[in-house]
């Protein structure tokens, strides 16, 4: 049994990723009132996140760390979301399957509703949507 195959896990994983996520608008409000102490105290704070952790790292390695665990967060959440509103849907008996070919179809008409709006490069579009 894996983590993802219980509701409970996957209520486990969306509790975990929530706090990251919340952990950091926490701290990116803290960073952006920083603004408020002044120019060089701002300055200070965003060369202070180029920093962090150097010379044991490189320059901005611990900042580009971050952005990869937010983003991962992210997509983990909502993917967990997602499966999690899916289990609850089938236990109900209102999960209805997607065929596939309904699924193509709505491809092919977002493609063709961007490419509407977008007129200048249709082939461009045409050529990386489909092709295989």
């Amino acid at each position: 049994m894996t983590l993802w195959s219980t509701s409970i896990g996957k209520k486990a994983v969306m509790a975990v990723t929530g706090l990251i996520l919340v952990g950091f608008v926490i701290g990116h409000m803290l960073g952006n009132l920083k603004v408020f102490q002044g120019e060089a105290k701002f300055n200070a704070y965003a060369a202070w996140l180029r920093e962090i952790g150097s010379p044991a790292v490189g320059h901005a390695q611990v900042l580009w760390l971050a952005r990869l665990i937010l983003l991962t967060a992210t997509v983990l959440h909502i993917v967990a979301a997602v499966l999690s509103e899916g289990d609850v849907q089938m236990l109900k008996g209102r999960a209805v399957p997607i065929p596939a070919d309904a699924l193509a179809a709505t491809a092919e008409r977002a493609v063709s509703e961007v490419v509407s709006i977008c007129p200048a490069a249709p082939e461009r579009v045409e050529q990386t949507a489909f092709s295989s």
